[in-house]
């Protein structure tokens, strides 16, 4: 397990010493349909005359063969640099890097909380005649579920398709060369902290939870036995959320570090069902078969603010309280054929499948230790890189219909899959 191994890399390291633009956006209607999508590139690094280069805003487009003529005009809104023309002829991969550096959220600054175009960054694709052939922007999708609420009431909340930020506790902004070690790069699985995972349409948080009894703050957000950050400054950040939102997000706690008792776990849901109370679904009878319109109606909840689900993956949890356990899977590969292959076979299984309704597939690759000292890869970065476009791909193109999924993903802003998710759900409750 990728907790193993950073543990035995955190042992091998003691021992070596803008404001939002509110525009209606149409996605592609079918995966046939030519598409292009701006993300946030995951690599980071510093290049040799310090320069730190992150958070690079990057352009894929899919559906049609390129033709000589094609153009890919990137619009940044008014920035003091110049908008690119981009010859997608020239990128045979389907997608270009700029090296336009994309900026971090202002919360106190979005004003209405609504799906929007960020910092006005646009892409269009254009034919050899000038017509367009697909168009996006950056977008935020803080609102999603309740702004398709005419559509998404009658569906069952386990029927969704959610894009999920896995290890969303291990978050951190690349800081320059300090951070170009092993021990970092093999930790640290997203960019973006809790708020800004959820404001961009992330909607299902895989966490981790280690006890430290002896400190202060006895919770920790972890991955494997490493801290990153307090848990109540994950839940604070979360809290903020459902303040902004009408959005059901859950929250699953994937696993229980350092030695716990059942006190501890006592401690643990207290605190939760203390901090979350006010926003917390109960499973009742129906469980992950709830519809969002019995959610969002529950008089129990204030009305207008967001909704939170818990799962409590421990023989602790508490029924009441808390949902089941979504089905895992977990490919524990290292190289991109190989994730394409399990999670094809994963797939196949879940289809049609009330066992996996829903599940949870992990999307992403699971360095080894030997991969990351021996410089095979160097880091979750770089892993994500690799895959996160394609694996935006297969989801649009060929696992098209399935739905009960909540997909997750290291680095979630560098794929496509919060507008997979949207796309899906609507169109999945729309043949209801």
């Amino acid at each position: 397990m990728v907790e193993a191994k950073i543990k035995l890399l955190s042992l091998m390291l003691m021992y070596s010493g803008a404001l939002a633009v509110v525009q209606a956006f149409k996605l592609p209607e079918t995966s046939s349909s030519p598409g292009i999508y701006l993300s946030i590139n995951a690599l980071a690094y510093t290049e040799s005359d310090g320069t730190v280069v992150k958070r690079r805003l990057e352009a894929t487009w899919h559906g049609r063969q390129v033709s000589e003529g094609d153009l890919i005009l990137l619009e940044l809104g008014g920035a003091e640099r110049p908008d690119l023309e981009i010859q997608p002829a020239l990128h045979p991969d389907g997608f270009y890097v700029s090296d336009v550096q994309v900026p971090y959220l202002d919360v106190e600054g979005l004003g209405n909380i609504s799906s929007s175009c960020m910092f006005d960054y646009r892409v269009s694709w254009l034919d050899a005649e000038g017509v367009v052939l697909a168009e996006s922007c950056l977008r935020m999708e803080p609102s999603w579920q309740y702004e398709h609420r005419d559509v998404l009431a009658k569906m069952k909340v386990g029927d969704l398709m959610l894009a999920g930020s896995h290890d969303a506790g291990a978050y951190r902004d690349y800081e320059g060369e300090g951070d170009d070690n092993w021990a970092t790069s093999a930790v640290y699985a997203q960019e973006e902290d809790l708020l800004n995972q959820l404001l961009w349409g992330s909607r299902f948080l895989d966490i981790r939870v280690g006890n430290y009894p002896t400190l202060e703050d006895q919770f920790w957000l972890v991955h494997g036995i490493i801290k990153t950050h307090s848990l109540m400054e994950g839940i604070s950040q979360v809290k903020e959320f459902l303040r902004l939102s009408r959005d059901v997000l859950v929250w699953e706690i994937n696993g229980f570090e350092q030695p716990w008792t059942a006190a501890d776990h006592e401690t643990l849901k207290s605190l939760l069902v203390s901090e979350f109370g006010r926003w917390l679904v109960s499973p009742g009878e129906l469980g992950w078969s709830t519809t969002l319109q019995d959610i969002w109606s529950r008089e129990d909840l204030p009305s207008e603010e967001g909704r939170i689900i818990i799962t409590y993956n421990n023989g602790y949890t508490d029924p009441q309280l808390f949902f089941r356990e979504v089905l895992g899977g977990w490919g524990d590969v290292n190289e991109p054929e190989a994730l394409y292959q399990y999670l094809n076979e994963a797939v196949g299984l879940a289809t049609n499948n009330p066992a996996y309704q829903p599940w949870k597939p992990n999307c992403q690759m699971t360095p080894t230790a030997i991969d990351i000292i021996g410089g095979r890869w160097s880091g979750l970065r770089e892993m994500a890189d690799a895959v996160n476009r394609n694996v935006s791909g297969w989801w649009r193109e060929e696992w098209t219909e399935l739905g009960s999924t909540f997909s997750i993903h290291d680095f979630i802003l560098s794929t496509d899959m919060v507008r997979e998710s949207i796309r899906r759900s609507v169109r999945l409750a729309g043949n209801l």
